[in-house]
């Protein structure tokens, strides 16, 4: 009796020591075709405003992060999935068992983002496109952007 307690102690503590070094480890920014929604390792957007906004998939390798907007996404392909974007209906997020690495301010728009990551402090950024090209902002693994306000006449 006292082996099988002891074997089972010493299971449940291997297991719980394979578990923390998989949470420790992240993948890299772009997660393909599926992400660990448990584990917190999938990032997204959600639009919390009554207009609709693009997110897009694969943001490649580890340049970029929330401070910065660029003048053109990203692209590559990752576990066999393409670069691709989606429309996040007025409301809505983009799917949660999925990756969508960022997300694009629209030509002549200003945005402001609440960045979102559990267990640290929410960062709120606008982004000022309003007499610019469209700009594409990277939301940093186990972070949602939600999009919180959109406008053309002002920031």
């Amino acid at each position: 009796m006292r082996l099988t307690k002891r074997t089972a102690g010493a299971a449940g503590i291997v297991g719980a020591i394979v578990f923390a070094s998989l949470a420790v480890t992240a993948p890299a920014s772009y997660a393909g075709s599926s992400c660990t929604p448990v584990l917190g390792w999938c990032s997204g957007t959600a639009n919390d405003t009554n207009l609709g906004a693009t997110a897009f998939r694969n943001w490649c390798g580890d340049q970029g992060n929330m401070t910065m907007i660029t003048t053109k996404p990203t692209t590559c392909t990752s576990d066999g999935v393409s670069q691709s974007f989606i429309n996040v209906a007025a409301g809505s997020r983009t799917p949660s068992n999925q990756d969508w690495d960022g997300f694009q301010v629209d030509a002549g728009w200003c945005y402001t983002v609440k960045f979102v990551r559990h267990g640290q402090t929410d960062v709120t950024k606008t982004y000022n496109r309003i007499g610019l090209s469209a700009g594409y902002v990277k939301v940093d693994n186990s972070s949602t952007a939600h999009i919180t306000r959109q406008g053309t006449a002002s920031c």
